[in-house]
């Protein structure tokens, strides 16, 4: 007849108790002969298992197995890696649709060469050339060049 608490000695012979449950355990099994045997029965079989030779693994065995850890290691980076590179696609073409080409007029909405704004053209004009052109002084010039800049809306970046 197997005693109900057989786990509890189970328990106790691995030394997974805290101590007041270990301390229980001892008196129980001090008044039980079902459990004091099965702890005997426990600590032979571990005394067996403590004694036995353990096998040596050949080289070969355990070189073959660090080739098969390292190529499932490696067959993992790639399979990441070709995950990564997969979604940087797709983030890539999806960005480029998302972006507006701002269509030529004059093209039929094929975009061309953009054209350089007011301040870029004055900038590469010389004053002189300028003022006698338009007959502005070089300040009323540069006051024009600045507003046109402001007015882009975008501090100059915008082509027209």
């Amino acid at each position: 007849m197997m005693c109900e608490q057989a786990a509890e000695v189970h328990a106790y012979h691995d030394r997974e108790l805290d101590a007041a449950r270990s301390r229980a355990a001892e008196a129980h099994i001090q008044r039980c002969a079902d459990c004091a045997a099965l702890l005997a029965e426990l600590q032979a079989l571990s005394a067996i298992i403590a004694q036995a030779p353990f096998p040596a693994m050949p080289d070969r065995s355990v070189s073959r197995f660090h080739g098969a850890f390292h190529a499932a290691q490696e067959r993992g980076m790639v399979r990441v890696a070709g995950w990564l590179t997969a979604a940087a696609a797709v983030l890539l073409v999806g960005s480029l649709s998302l972006m507006r080409w701002p269509p030529d007029r004059q093209t039929g909405g094929v975009a061309t060469a953009a054209r350089p704004t007011a301040w870029e053209v004055n900038a590469t004009t010389p004053p002189a050339a300028v003022a006698q052109a338009e007959g502005n002084s070089e300040l009323v010039q540069v006051a024009q060049w600045m507003a046109d800049d402001l007015s882009a809306g975008s501090g100059g970046t915008e082509r027209r």
